[in-house]
């Protein structure tokens, strides 16, 4: 190996070749922002190529030793590069080389990549996701290391996915979440998954997670949402089309969402002009108000005020009641509940212990809830009725267009109850005891 540069507290302590690709290891003893960069010329490497020809660290952030790597197209194949740091955790830096169709040098294959075209940038604990997301890349991997981070995210720019591993905290305590702490609007392409978010406060609707505007192809995977607190309004997530182009192609999936007080709002809610929509595989349970609410007809959109084209599946729901809320004293919260929706399926979900299971009506007089396909549910003692169909009042809207069958329905007070304003649905093959 050539004469490097070292700095003073530099130690460099291993370089060498391994069959998965390259491997370079280097001790770092916290040097200045300025003093931390480090060159290698690796001129006796063993290998039928040079990848680290020109090598250069540039420190970008002291306090958790992140570097970047810029190397020369020197190999025509990815290969992994590590950094193990004592002082702060190992990463990885994948790098695919942009290759010349004439270059026919040959190297050793490196590793699979997963994601290859997308560049992947890493937020260390006490780093900012915000800053992040403002300066990443476009299409790129954000991942949030093990850690406590404590400031309202809003995306300002399309193609992310913020990823947390295993260990990332959002803990929101202290900080006002009105109208979403993490906050997707008029965007397209984005993704969070992987984080524990918790203590969901502030002035008025205090949200979790809030999707509004113009925005696409959003989807919200596999996290964990707990303690959402308001006496007033709020939400665990939230989808608001309220533009006259509607909100599309939404996708709220393997999520615990749990311990919350909601006031007169909704654990996970679509509202207004949102065409298609998908609320598969979650847990939600320990509300004190609605599960899982799709809504038409409040005229918070511009244009077709109804969440239309959806899908409701496989959830586990239970412990939804409203009979401690303050809104109400009174238990009449549902597990899952179409108000004034249109063209959607609620099938092989599990509902339990809630207020109703499953309650299809719409609270608008002359206005329905319609095409409606509630189908395979699992509905076992819920207080008021395993299925709920029509306005609680004559002067409620009902239900029309709609096929209730094949669902199980245990010890509920009521199996199927009809209430206000039915109009033309099937039920049948349903199965009570």
């Amino acid at each position: 190996m050539g004469n490097s540069p070292l700095p003073k507290n530099f130690f460099l302590t291993k370089i060498g070749m391994a069959s998965s690709g390259v491997i370079y290891s280097l001790q770092n003893a916290h040097e200045s922002f300025e003093s931390q960069q480090l060159a290698l010329n690796t001129t006796n490497v063993s290998s039928d190529f040079d990848p680290f020809s020109d090598v250069r660290f540039a420190r970008a952030d002291y306090t958790s030793n992140p570097f970047t790597y810029i190397a020369p197209n020197k190999a025509n194949q990815p290969f992994n590069f590590n950094i193990t740091n004592p002082y702060g955790p190992q990463y990885e830096n994948q790098y695919t080389p942009d290759l010349d169709p004439e270059d026919t040098v040959d190297a050793p294959p490196g590793p699979e990549l997963t994601d290859q075209s997308k560049p992947t940038v890493t937020v260390r604990r006490g780093e900012s996701i915000q800053r992040a997301i403002e300066r990443a890349p476009d299409g790129a991997i954000i991942s949030v290391e093990a850690g406590v981070y404590n400031e309202k995210i809003k995306f300002n720019r399309d193609n992310i996915t913020l990823r947390g591993e295993k260990g990332a905290i959002m803990d929101f305590q202290g900080v006002d979440s009105s109208d979403g702490a993490i906050r997707i609007e008029n965007r397209n392409n984005i993704t969070i998954s992987g984080f524990e978010i918790k203590n969901i406060t502030g002035k008025y609707t205090p949200t979790a997670i809030a999707i509004d505007g113009v925005s696409n192809n959003i989807r919200i995977l596999n996290n964990d949402i707990h303690h959402v607190d308001s006496s007033s309004n709020a939400h665990a997530i939230s989808v608001y089309g309220r533009k006259s182009t509607p909100i599309q192609n939404i996708e709220i999936a393997g999520n615990k969402v749990h311990d919350l007080k909601l006031g007169s709002s909704e654990a996970i809610v679509v509202n207004g002009n949102v065409d298609g929509f998908k609320i598969t595989d979650n847990q939600v349970y320990n509300s004190n108000n609605i599960g899982i609410d799709v809504i038409g007809g409040e005229r918070v959109g511009q244009g077709s005020d109804r969440a239309r084209n959806g899908l409701i599946a496989r959830n586990n729901v239970y412990n939804i009641t409203s009979a401690d809320n303050p809104k109400y004293r009174s238990g009449s919260a549902a597990g899952i509940y179409v108000d004034g929706g249109i063209d959607i399926k609620i099938e092989n979900n599990i509902v339990q212990n809630s207020d109703y299971g499953i309650e299809i009506a719409s609270e608008r007089k002359d206005f329905n809830a319609e095409r409606i396909t509630v189908r395979n549910n699992d509905l076992a003692r819920n207080r008021l009725a395993g299925i709920s169909l029509g306005g609680g009042n004559s002067s409620n809207g009902g239900i029309t267009d709609s096929i209730i069958e094949n669902n199980r329905l245990t010890d509920n007070r009521r199996g199927i109850w009809r209430q206000n304003n039915i109009g033309q649905i099937e039920i049948r093959d349903n199965m009570e005891s």
